[in-house]
Order: C-alpha cells, then sequence, then structure tokens
C-alpha cells in the first residue's frame, strides 16, 4: 500500500492531512472538557429556580454537647440552644481548614490533570510534526522514484538509439560488402578478360614454339609475373596453367584441352564468387529480417509497456477518487461523531454540575468523621514510629556492643601473636649465640686455629654474599611479618646448587615456595674467597627485608 500511496503522492498528500485534520480535532475536544470548578466553601450558592433568587450563605456549625437534655411539656416554650462560640469559632475554622485543604489537593489535581491534558497536546503536536516529516519524505521519495524512473526511461531512449545507430552501421557495413562484392564481380571479370588475352598470347606462342622458343619462354616468365601478382584464388590457375605449359611441349591439341581447362578454372572461379555474393547478400536479408523482427517485437514490448502505463495510470486514477470519496465520508463521519461528543459533553456537563452540588454536601457531612479519622491515624503513625525508632535504638546498641567486643578480641589475638614473635626471636638469638660459642671453644681446641678461624670468617662472609644476593632477587609475597626460614645447601663449582633443603621454615606455605624459587633464579652464586668452601654444608637463615 505504501509503494501504491508513492506512485499517487496526491493521495498521500490528503491521506496525512486527514489524520493531521484527526488529531487537531480531538486536541481541540481534549481541550474543552474540563470539569467545571467546585465552588468554595465560603462562596455563595446561587439556587436557580425563579426570578427571584438571591444567593443564600451555607455554614455548618458543629453541635455542642453542653446543653443537658430535659423534659420538655407540650404547653413549654422551647428556648433556643445554648451554642459555645469559642467551640463554634475553633470547629468553624476546622472546617475551613479542611475546605481549604480540600480545595487545595482539588486545584493540584486541575493543575495536575491540566499538565497532563497539556503533555496530550505537546504529544499531538509532536506526532503532527512526524506525520509532516513523513510526508515530506515521502513526498522527498516520490521526487526520487520519479527522477530515477525519469532516469530509466533515458538511459532506455539511449539505448534505443545506440541500438538503432548499430543497425544504421549494420546496413551500412551491408552496403560496403555489396560495393565490395560488385568491385570484385568487375575485377574478377577483368581478369577473365585478362585470362583470354593471356590464353590468345599462349595458342600465339604454342604456334611458333618450335620457331621460337626463347620468344616463348619470355612470354611464360611474363605470363608467371602475371601470375604471381595475383592472390591465393588464383594459385590453382597458375598450376594448371604451369601444367598447360609444360603439356604445350608434347601437342597443340594438348594445349588448347590445358587452354580449355583455364577457361573453365576461371568460370568456375566467377561462379564460386557468385555464389559466396549470394550467400552474404542472403545473410544480409537474413540478418536485415531478423533486425525486422527484433524491431518489431522491441515495438511490440513498448506498446505493451505503454498499455500497462496506462492501465496503472487508471488504476491510480480509481484510487486517488476512492481514496477523496473515503475521505469526504470519513469527514462527514467525523462531523457526525463531532456534533455527538458535543451533545454527549453538554450532558456530562450538567451531570457533573449536579455531583459537584451532592459531592459538597457530602463533603460537609464527612468533614468532621475524616477529620477524626486522620487524628487517630496520625496518633497512631507517630506511636509506630517511635516504637520502631525505640527498636532501631536498641538494634543499633547491641550490634556496637558486639563490634567493640570483636575488636578487642583481635587486639589481645594481635597482642598474644607480637609476643610469641618476640620471644621466638630472642630464642633464636640465644641458640645462635651458643652455636658461635660452641663453634668458638672447637675452633680453639684445634691443632690448625688459625687455618680453621680464617676458613670461618670466608665462610660467613660468603654466606652474607649469597644472602644478599638471593635477597636482591626475591619476590616476597604478603603478610611476611615475623617469617623465618633456614636451608641447608651445598654449592659446587662455578656456582650452581648441588643439594639444597628446607630444614626450618617458620611461615607460610607461600613464603617457602617464594624463597626457593629466588634461590633457583639467583644462580650462579657469588665465588667464595677460598674454593675449599665449595662442596661444603652451609646453614643459611633467610627474613623477609
Amino acid at each position: 500500500m505504501f509503494k501504491e500511496l508513492l506512485k499517487n503522492p496526491v493521495a498521500l498528500f490528503w491521506a496525512v492531512m486527514l489524520h493531521i485534520l484527526v488529531i487537531a480535532l480531538l486536541l481541540f475536544g481534549l481541550s474543552h472538557s474540563k470539569e467545571p470548578k467546585t465552588p468554595d466553601a465560603g462562596d455563595a450558592v446561587e439556587l436557580i429556580g425563579g426570578s427571584s433568587a438571591q444567593p443564600v450563605s451555607v455554614s455548618v456549625s458543629e453541635p455542642t454537647d453542653d446543653i443537658a437534655p430535659g423534659p420538655v411539656s407540650d404547653n413549654a416554650e422551647i428556648a433556643p440552644p445554648q451554642v459555645d462560640e469559642k467551640k463554634a469559632a475553633e470547629a468553624l475554622k476546622a472546617q475551613q481548614q479542611k475546605l481549604q485543604a480540600d480545595q487545595e489537593k482539588k486545584r493540584e489535581a486541575e493543575a495536575a490533570e491540566l499538565k497532563r491534558r497539556e503533555q496530550e497536546r505537546k504529544k499531538a503536536e509532536q506526532e503532527t510534526e512526524r506525520l509532516k516529516q513523513e510526508l515530506a519524505e515521502q513526498q522527498k521519495e516520490a521526487d526520487r522514484l520519479k527522477q530515477e524512473e525519469n532516469q530509466r526511461e533515458l538511459a532506455r531512449q539511449k539505448k534505443e538509439a545506440g541500438r538503432l545507430e548499430k543497425l544504421e552501421e549494420e546496413v551500412r557495413r551491408q552496403q560496403l560488402i555489396s560495393r565490395q562484392l560488385a568491385a570484385e564481380r568487375k575485377r574478377v571479370e577483368e581478369e577473365e578478360q585478362q585470362l583470354n588475352q593471356a590464353r590468345e598470347e599462349r595458342e600465339a606462342a604454342a604456334k611458333r614454339l618450335e620457331e621460337e622458343r626463347k620468344a616463348w619462354e619470355e612470354s611464360q616468365q611474363t605470363l608467371r609475373e602475371l601470375e604471381a601478382e595475383k592472390a591465393e584464388q588464383r594459385e590453382r590457375k597458375r598450376e594448371r596453367i604451369r601444367r598447360a605449359e609444360v603439356l604445350a611441349e608434347e601437342a597443340r591439341e594438348s594445349e588448347r584441352k590445358r587452354a580449355e581447362e583455364a577457361r573453365k578454372l576461371a568460370a568456375e572461379k566467377v561462379r564460386l564468387k557468385e555464389l559466396e555474393a549470394e550467400k552474404a547478400a542472403a545473410e544480409l536479408a537474413r540478418k536485415k529480417a531478423e533486425f525486422t523482427k527484433r524491431w518489431e517485437a522491441e515495438q511490440a514490448e513498448k506498446k505493451r509497456e505503454e498499455a500497462a502505463a496506462a492501465e496503472r495510470k487508471r488504476v491510480a486514477e480509481q484510487k486517488k477518487k476512492a481514496a477523496a470519496e473515503k475521505a469526504r465520508k470519513e469527514k462527514e463521519a467525523l462531523e457526525a461523531k463531532k456534533a455527538e461528543y458535543h451533545e454527549k459533553w453538554k450532558a456530562e456537563q450538567e451531570k457533573k454540575k449536579r455531583e459537584a452540588e451532592a459531592a459538597k454536601k457530602k463533603v460537609e457531612a464527612e468533614a468532621k468523621r475524616v477529620a477524626e479519622q486522620k487524628k487517630r491515624a496520625a496518633e497512631e503513625k507517630v506511636r509506630k514510629e517511635k516504637e520502631a525508632l525505640a527498636a532501631k535504638k536498641a538494634e543499633y546498641h547491641e550490634k556496637w556492643k558486639l563490634d567493640q567486643e570483636k575488636k578487642k578480641q583481635q587486639a589481645a589475638q594481635a597482642k598474644l601473636k607480637q609476643e610469641a614473635d618476640q620471644k621466638r626471636k630472642a630464642a633464636e638469638q640465644q641458640r645462635k649465640a651458643d652455636a658461635e660459642r660452641a663453634r668458638q671453644r672447637a675452633g680453639a681446641s684445634s691443632n690448625n686455629t688459625a687455618n680453621a678461624g680464617a676458613l670461618r670468617r670466608a665462610g660467613q662472609a660468603w654466606g652474607n654474599n649469597i644472602t644478599s644476593h638471593v635477597s636482591s632477587r626475591w619476590i616476597e609475597p604478603a603478610d611476611t611479618f615475623g617469617m623465618q626460614a633456614t636451608v641447608v645447601m651445598t654449592i659446587r663449582p662455578p656456582g650452581l646448587i648441588k643439594e639444597m633443603r628446607v630444614t626450618n621454615c617458620q611461615g607460610s606455605q607461600q613464603f617457602c615456595d617464594s624463597l626457593i624459587t629466588a634461590l633457583h633464579k639467583s644462580e650462579p652464586f657469588p665465588q667464595p674467597s677460598d674454593n675449599a668452601l665449595y662442596n661444603q654444608q652451609l646453614r643459611l637463615i633467610f627474613e623477609p627485608n
């Protein structure tokens, strides 16, 4: 359907305009369907019923409980009840405040309704703008399609002109071929005349053959030169002529036969050329017939396309008329709906007016009850909020106490861990001091005290170098405070690990694994000052930096 509308931009334009008109009417109806404003409590209500109607002010006062009921006699005169002016003023003030609050709510509701209608109006305007944009885009699309159709028609005309030019070129080529055939026929005739002349010359030469052999050879040479200038079509003729010249030596009769054969050959050649000319003429006639047939087919196709275009145009005109008729009917239906909607709106306005009067009376009757309900609900809400607040305070206090206990426990655990680390370090230092004293005593009792001391000092220096070398390549994990590892290892030249084991790891597994990785990455180790330290067992203690 969209493609059909694109082919008929007028129908598309009127369809879009009809949609815009419907949206405008809907906006008009929405803007005139506002509810009537409820009169305020202090406004005068005009009673419409007679010509002398006067505005009557309506007010409601709270009944008082100060008057005690008592027996009333039939003849007794009923005194007007005593009204507490203060309570009546308070009740009137409360009622006026409630009415003002209700009026404020109604005004807010009316403002919200007006805002909603304004949003609907803006939305409808946006929809109208979108429809206009779509109409413009569709108009552009229709123009583009029309331009493409014109370009296709122009290309088709150019193609047709090209075919006509090719046809004319073919006709000119056929005419040129005809002229060439005529020239070739004339040339063949001239060649035949030349052959006749040559035959006569050969006969004369044959007569003088016995006497003038030399002259005959010269004439034969002349004939050969003449034959050499001709094309491949005379090759067989020259062969027969040469054979005729060779046979001319035997007898005059054979010469005449050969001359006769040469004449027949020339006639055969002429006949073949005529056959070729006839074939060329037949081929030209066939091509002309094919071109004529193709041209007639193209003309028939063009007529069919024109008929189809006329049919499409007729269908488009019918659709345009149908769309116009449909638009007229829709407009009439819209006018009828508008009138019906207006009547319905008037009836609804009357109904709303009556309902507003009844609602006013109902509001005045319900005012006190609603005020009491709201007061009780407010008191209940305040009580529940206080209880919830107290519960939250108690819960928060309990949670705070638990957090404080947890923090105290964590602090105690950290203190115990720190004391244990300090004790362990002190024991380790004591153990080192004892081992050092034992080594010193063992060295003092040795016969070679000087050499042993030098070797021990060299070993200590080498161990310190190895420890520094490994520490510079050690990627320590996090949280290694207080950890320690003892490694016993043997190093072979030129500084590679021969044997290694971790004898004491006071830390996490990740700590020990990272130390082993650093030891392997540190190869080769620094050289000792004394090569005797190679293949000796070393005991190294590693602590994190």
